[in-house]
């Protein structure tokens, strides 16, 4: 939130809106955006820090002790390329819910957009990847 009200400060002068109407609707466009500057950051990091194979790896070693076997590894294997044929913005928004752990809420908030907006599109996004698994 400070971001945003420093950019506003600091493009004041830039804003051509006579209304305040006007003006509540450029700052939720700074504000928006911001947001997405700081989702595209995170995804990024995200990206660089967890290859798929650094992901399977981390499965593999959680799943030491538990039931497991290729099967499960290939159903995994099947996850992650579903994933990547889904694109954005139904892969996004299904990492930041099933593996970055964040709420509808969260979600909502660091994209700008309304919960019931994000809630879904992560159903839709989830009904996608089920019948690609399924075919």
């Amino acid at each position: 939130m400070q971001d945003v009200l420093v950019t506003i400060a600091k493009e004041i002068e830039a804003f051509n809106g006579t209304t305040p109407l006007e003006f509540q609707a450029w700052c939720r466009t700074i504000a928006r955006n911001r947001a997405a500057d700081r989702y595209r950051r995170k995804s990024v990091l995200l990206s660089e820090s967890m290859s798929p194979e650094e992901i399977v790896r981390l499965v593999e070693a959680a799943d030491q002790g538990a039931v497991s076997g290729p099967g499960v590894m290939a159903d995994f294997s099947r996850a992650l390329q579903i994933l990547e044929e889904l694109g954005d913005p139904c892969r996004s928004a299904l990492t930041l819910h099933y593996l970055q752990g964040l709420d509808y809420s969260e979600i909502a908030e660091l994209l700008g957009e309304l919960i019931n907006t994000v809630r879904m599109r992560i159903q839709r996004c989830l009904e996608r990847a089920q019948a690609l698994f399924g075919s």
